[in-house]
């Protein structure tokens, strides 16, 4: 990524949910020069692309997650990361997310077990390491009625 300072965070995830914002992350050497909503110390180890569409860098799918559990508006996401835990690794999404991210994706894992019962494939990493209790009211509030659309509600008895 030589030479690039910023890059776009969610392009693809417009069509996917529906939401249309997108994030920019750059290097705090950039401030002042480029406009962003974040800016980060460690551009070099983010993990993306360059997208001959953009014109640009352009985050990959988990460094895509991670940045908006970390820093953005995870909500309107919450769902995508129920539905499509399969298309994408969640262990490398907590690695690459922020305190912030780990504790939200934490609560969201959680959340997820406590109204199935059970785990689906939400990959090795222990939810419980994390301090997810202040974001799960955050979590219920957006994933509670897709959780249990997806299966959830026969297996609470609801």
């Amino acid at each position: 990524m030589s030479g690039a300072v910023f890059y776009y965070v969610i392009p693809w995830l417009k069509k996917a949910v529906g939401f249309d914002r997108v994030m920019v992350i750059a290097d705090v050497k950039a401030r002042g020069f480029v406009k962003a909503d974040v800016y980060v110390n460690d551009m070099d180890r983010r993990e993306v692309e360059y997208s001959p569409d953009y014109g640009g860098y352009v985050c990959t799918v988990e460094q895509c997650y991670a940045d908006i559990l970390s820093y953005g508006e995870a909500g309107p996401y919450l769902v995508d990361l129920l539905w499509s835990r399969g298309l994408y690794d969640v262990d490398k999404i907590y690695a690459l997310s922020g305190p912030r991210g780990r504790a939200i994706l934490a609560a969201l894992v959680v959340w997820d077990m406590l109204l199935r019962g059970r785990s689906v494939s939400w990959g090795a990493f222990d939810p419980y390491r994390e301090e997810f209790l202040p974001w799960l009211n955050y979590v219920a509030r957006w994933a509670t009625g897709y959780i249990l659309e997806d299966g959830a509600r026969d297996t609470a008895s609801i």
